[in-house]
């Protein structure tokens, strides 16, 4: 498409625009109307599903919740056809609003995060001008023909053509580098369409001016849609939890099946009932699945998200949180790290010394101030000139110079009537009007300026500029260019008013600016931080020059030289950090690259966007967890491909959509925060799983005595259902609000396997025999040193707390059993011929007899109590599993909300059981208090050995 080349008015004609005066426009083939059909185009990146009914079906079709509505309904089959209650689909539709309750909650914590990263970084609105009014529409309605409206600030929604500007000034989403003045007219057209010096493209940024500018590419066509499908990899995110949690469900409901299978067949010998052996089977399962988990860690991972979106942090793939307390190696892009403005004129040499700018103003040195006062106004004038914005990198911290210098020299600055901007060949040119004569101000490099120069100041008097000092002040750029600094010398002369042109003799030489990167003054002190978090620290940047490394190198605190082609064989300290082309490395073999990339700090420059992806795909496979930190166009391969993507808020939007995470501003320094939130969550996450698996032994065992010994039925399978589900997962999302226990930077990283484990993998195994194997082997080591479960936990929620637990609630159960007179014998190998329906009647230890409607009263009786029971065990195990190395009353109030929703829970079990309406269908009646002294003591004994055993660690140390 050559549109940029086609004059304005045919440009206007090709589109069907009318242009009705300077600042209205009217299409004469359509009017803009947002609900056209054929608006809604301008698409160029997947589109993000943010609806409500999409994330419901998420959540509700995962295995669990599956899982638990089958139960469920097997539960409503077994009521039924064994006549238990007469209210079956309440069991059923009580699941149902129990699981509801959970989704919409998971939804609404979910579709805030969403909304949250869309409201502030993914909608953009757009102003199109129709006749005599602007419309505001959303950038994906854009269409051909439309007439943008740019002003300051604005991001452009599509590739146009400019067709009005008032000094529109643009800064380049791709390619170019820096500020471009867009013209309206052009005498050379240029052939490559996003080089014209009339065009803007989708994703361009106005940095100056207002104009009005005709779309004519949308969508898929756009520049920077064409970059997108070259250089974007759609990143392979595999996820450690996902992992675990798919490995041990599938085994939980594999061991499930085995044990109710086993509890059957010995049930079989006592006569068990086939409607009964379902129940143990349900039972059994309702036990061993981990309803809570799947819930608990989404819950938590949104809750992180929100904490983060609070320091301005957006996380766009809420998944990714889990990989930052993984994180093992930062590879950071240097433009990351010290954007463009940052950077400070530090030194200026006026032709015979060089005065450093900050000791000048400390030390009040009278020679350099009095030199600084002179130049204090010229700077001003050449760094606020409009021309300069081709290299506003460099003219910004001479504009902060002449601030400074103008601001300490208030008394003695003028202010010039008139200023205009000229080029001249190499050199710019500011011409200034004062009252009496004209001034030109030339700036360019330190070469090219001293050509066009025959004079300078000596001791503030205008001398012959001299050849031998002409070499000395090119020799000083040149040693202060190898130290890493940039220059900008400064020339200027005065001509007459009456003068119409001048030639480029005879200027007299002032100064040269030494630029120097300045980064962050505290980037050093992060660097440290990782440090001493186990965390590697590597830059690798595109840029070519050795002597701009120095900020790198700073940031590193590397100080060695770089390494060359023939002696990087010769290194032998694997600890210590080293500085590389690209080349050399992508020419390295396999294990030179391993050698290499091992090291805890490295640059790597002169690199391109395969390069980078190259360096964080190799760092992958030597096992690291990659966090890549860029801003540039070409540093999308890489965002996608490491494990975490980072960019900035004006990173363009390629970057964006290839990262995981987006600062807002650019603050290098929020990555800790990140780093800090993704350890927290992994220690609250396990916090919350130990919390949870306690339910196990103590819901376990019920089923297994009655079986064995023939005991009633403890506990039966819908109280489990409101237990795992209402009373469980609340209170396990607020661990995400307990705070660290300790600096969580003081310890290395967690190891992941990256192993990621699904289904999948069995197939690639031969025979059973092997996938079963397979199978255990995996099983295993998650249990015993994965990211979520380890031996400790395991070994305090299943058998210390959980039997503990148990012991406390059966002796309530028998307890209840033994004030209504049931014989101890009648308590044990009972089960198949009492407390059944319609079963005989029993005689009770006093003489008397009960039919089988008192018999059921008095276990659903005795079952409410080992219900609540279980539920003043599991407060006290929330209080332990609270502190990890602390107290269980240390800081008890801090996060007040876990324990008022813990009481809620209990309250909330407690009103269940005493109402009437719940007796129903919950098969409930109101338990013996008294009886609850057994699990109060288990609670007790739960909180002393912790504390016990805390104080022995404390002591010990």
């Amino acid at each position: 498409m050559n549109d940029h080349k086609l004059p304005i008015r045919k440009l206007l004609d090709k589109y069907g625009i009318l242009e009705i005066s300077r600042k209205s426009y009217a299409s004469l083939n359509n009017a803009v109307v947002l609900n056209d059909p054929s608006r809604g185009n301008n698409i160029i990146f997947p589109k993000r599903d943010y609806s409500l009914m999409h994330l419901a079906f998420g959540t509700i079709l995962e295995p669990v919740n599956m899982l638990s509505l089958l139960c469920a309904a097997f539960l409503v089959v077994v009521y039924e056809f064994n006549e238990e209650e007469t209210c079956h689909l309440l069991v059923f539709l009580s699941t149902l609003c129990i699981m509801a309750v959970k989704t919409i909650f998971e939804v609404f914590e979910e579709s805030k995060i969403n909304g949250i990263y869309k409201q502030r970084l993914d909608s953009h609105d757009c102003r199109i001008v129709n006749e005599d009014h602007i419309v505001h529409i959303d950038r994906e309605l854009i269409k051909t023909g439309d007439v943008l409206d740019l002003k300051k600030g604005d991001t452009v929604g599509a590739d146009a053509i400019l067709v009005k500007s008032n000094n529109v000034e643009i800064e380049r989403s791709i390619g170019q580098l820096g500020v471009k003045n867009l013209k309206r007219t052009h005498t050379k057209h240029k052939d490559i369409f996003e080089e014209s010096d009339n065009v803007v493209l989708s994703s361009d940024r106005i940095v100056g001016g207002r104009g009005k500018a005709v779309v004519v590419r949308i969508g898929n066509d756009t520049k920077i849609a064409e970059i997108y499908r070259n250089m974007f990899y759609k990143r392979k995110y595999q996820s450690e939890l996902y992992s675990e949690m798919t490995l041990f469900f599938v085994g939980s409901l594999v061991f499930g099946l085995l044990l109710s299978m086993a509890l059957i067949l010995i049930g079989l010998t006592t006569g068990i009932t086939f409607f009964n052996a379902v129940d143990l089977t349900v039972s059994v399962l309702i036990t061993l699945i981990p309803e809570g988990i799947p819930s608990t860690v989404k819950l938590l991972l949104f809750s992180a998200g929100s904490k983060l979106s609070e320091k301005n942090i957006y996380i766009r793939d809420v998944a990714s949180i889990e990989k930052l307390g993984l994180v093992t190696r930062i590879l950071a892009e240097k433009s990351a790290l010290v954007p463009s403005e940052n950077i400070a004129c530090s030194y200026v040499y006026n032709g015979q010394d060089l005065i450093d700018v900050e000791l000048a103003f400390i030390d009040k040195n009278e020679d350099s101030l009095s030199f600084l006062q002179k130049i204090g106004y010229m700077t001003k004038l050449i760094s606020s000139s409009k021309d300069q914005h081709h290299n506003r990198a460099y003219y910004l911290p001479l504009e902060t110079l002449g601030d400074i210098c103008c601001k300490y020299f208030a008394n003695h600055t003028r202010v010039a009537t008139k200023i205009k901007d000229v080029r001249l060949k190499d050199l710019n040119g500011t011409i200034v009007d004062e009252s009496d004569f004209k001034s030109i101000y030339v700036t360019g490099s330190v070469e090219s300026v001293l050509k066009v120069c025959n004079k300078s100041f000596v001791d503030q008097n205008k001398k012959k500029l001299i050849f031998s000092k002409k070499m000395k002040t090119i020799t000083l750029h040149h040693k202060m260019k190898i130290e890493g600094y940039d220059s900008v010398a400064l020339a200027y002369r005065s001509f007459g008013k009456n003068e119409q042109t001048f030639k480029m003799k005879g200027l007299t030489f002032v100064c040269v600016y030494f630029l120097q990167e300045m980064p962050e003054s505290d980037l050093p002190l992060v660097s440290n931080i990782f440090k001493n978090a186990g965390i590697k620290f590597s830059i690798a940047t595109d840029t070519h020059s050795e002597n701009k490394l120095n900020s790198s190198r700073n940031i590193l605190g590397l100080r060695e030289k770089f390494v060359r082609d023939d002696q990087f064989l010769k290194i032998d300290e694997p600890a210590t950090g080293h500085i590389i082309k690209a080349e050399q490395y992508m020419n390295f073999d396999a294990e030179l690259k391993r050698l290499f990339i091992q090291r805890d700090k490295f640059i790597i420059y002169r690199c391109n966007a395969d390069s980078k992806s190259e360096v964080v795909n190799d760092l992958q496979q030597n096992g690291e967890v990659v966090c890549f930190v860029g801003s540039q166009m070409d540093d999308s391969r890489a965002l996608s491909k490491s494990d975490i993507g980072v960019c900035f808020q004006d990173s363009s939007r390629i970057c964006k959509e290839a990262s995981s995470m987006v600062f807002n501003p650019q603050k290098f320094d929020d990555i800790i925060y990140s780093l800090e939130e993704g350890r927290l969550f992994f220690i609250n996450l396990q916090k919350s799983i130990r919390y949870i698996l306690m339910h196990i032994s103590p819901q376990l065992l019920p089923f297994v005595l009655y079986v064995v010994l023939g005991t009633p039925m403890p506990l039966s399978p819908i109280l489990l259902i409101f237990l795992n589900y209402l009373v469980e997962v609340i209170p396990a999302v607020f661990f995400s609000f307990e705070d660290p226990e300790f600096n969580l930077l003081l310890e290395p990283p967690r190891q992941c396997k990256n192993n990621a484990w699904s289904l999948g993998n069995l197939a690639e195994e031969l025979g059973p025999i092997q996938k079963f194997k397979r199978f255990i082997r995996d099983m295993m080591g998650v249990l015993s040193n994965g990211i979520m479960y380890s031996t400790t936990i395991l070994s305090w929620s299943i058998i210390e707390a959980g039997l503990i637990s148990s012991i406390g609630c059966e002796l309530a159960f028998y307890s209840v059993l033994y004030s209504n007179n049931i014989p101890f014998s009648k308590m044990f190998f009972s089960a198949n011929t009492y407390f059944q329906y319609k079963s005989p009647d029993l005689r009770l230890a006093d003489g008397s007899i009960i039919d089988y409607e008192e018999q059921l009263a008095i276990v659903f009786r005795g079952q409410s109590t080992y219900f609540l029971g279980l539920m003043v065990c599991q407060f006290a195990n929330m209080l332990v599993c609270r502190r990890d190395k602390e107290y269980f009353f240390q800081r008890f109030f801090k996060n007040f909300k876990i324990v008022v929703f813990t009481i809620i829970g209990i309250a909330l079990s407690t009103l269940i059981i005493f109402a009437p309406f719940f007796e129903t269908f919950l098969l409930i009646k109101r338990p013996n208090l008294l009886s609850l002294l057994f699990p109060a003591g288990s609670a007790v004994l739960i909180l002393a050995i912790d504390t016990l055993r805390k104080f022995k660690k404390k002591f010990t140390l």
